[in-house]
């Protein structure tokens, strides 16, 4: 009997050892799942001041380079602004051919209808310092010592003058042998008047063309008026005296056709004729 109890005892201890034994191997199983470790964050690392500065310089290239698309010209930047069609570029007027704006600052002339909005329109498109492509046509220069050019934006490409066309700003204006872009601007023109935009809808009145007279019969010449001396006066045909004296058109075989600044003041209501009889 006491052989029995001792072998029972030690097959219970053997079952006991058994169990433990597993739950320790269980246990160390959940404590170990792998040798995968739990991903670390990495914080941004912050950008150097060198680093900030040559951001900052690669940017500011980037925008002032022309892009590859442009017509050649020469490049500026815009130092000042005149009205809705005339600009300064590197201290040089430059009027946009092709177009026209209403005018603004025509000396002796009311503003004309949406003259204001036109010359704000060029100055958002090309504020100060914004850097331009200058394209020239046939003629250089107008008689008024302006450069005749085409403007592109050199950061974008923009094709200043037909933009100002689209957006009802300007007119079509071609004036022979500047014609290069003459299609372009009458089509944009035409658009942009059948939808109304700009000038077309605000001006559409005033915008219309007021028929030319016929062209004015040749005044017959009378007797040519000169001074003892045999002088003229330049800027009147036939001839008038010098001045001084100031003379009128009691001392004057009119009409007399006036071309310069009239000195005598003898074409009172400026139509380019005096004393008509």
């Amino acid at each position: 009997m006491i052989g029995l109890a001792a072998t029972a005892l030690l097959l219970l201890a053997g079952c006991a050892v058994e169990g433990d034994s597993r739950s320790e191997g269980e246990a160390a199983a959940v404590a170990k799942p792998g040798k995968s470790k739990p991903a670390r964050s990495k914080a941004a690392t912050p950008a150097t001041p060198k680093a900030s500065a040559a951001a900052t310089q690669a940017l500011a290239r980037a925008r002032n380079r022309s892009p590859a698309a442009l017509p050649r010209g020469d490049d500026g930047q815009v130092t000042r602004h005149v009205d809705g069609d005339t600009v300064y570029v590197d201290g040089v007027s430059v009027r946009l051919i092709g177009i026209d704006t209403p005018e603004t600052v025509r000396p002796g002339s009311a503003v004309e209808c949406y003259g204001r909005e036109a010359s704000g329109a060029l100055t958002r498109l090309l504020p100060l310092d914004e850097r331009v492509r200058v394209v020239y046509d046939v003629e250089r220069q107008d008689r008024y010592g302006r450069d005749l050019a085409y403007i592109y934006r050199a950061r974008d490409g923009l094709f200043v003058n037909l933009a100002l066309v689209r957006n009802g700003y300007a007119s079509a204006y071609t004036v022979p042998p500047n014609v290069a872009h003459a299609g372009d601007f009458t089509a944009a023109a035409r658009r942009a008047r059948a939808s109304e935009r700009g000038l077309w809808d605000t001006c559409a009145d005033e915008r219309t063309p007021t028929p030319q007279p016929p062209p004015a019969q040749a005044l017959p010449l009378p007797k040519r008026l000169t001074d003892p001396a045999g002088r003229c006066e330049p800027g009147y045909q036939p001839c008038v005296p010098p001045y001084p004296p100031g003379l009128d058109c009691a001392d004057v075989d009119g009409p007399v056709r006036v071309f310069g600044s009239d000195p005598h003041g003898l074409d009172g209501d400026g139509d380019g004729v005096a004393c008509e009889p």
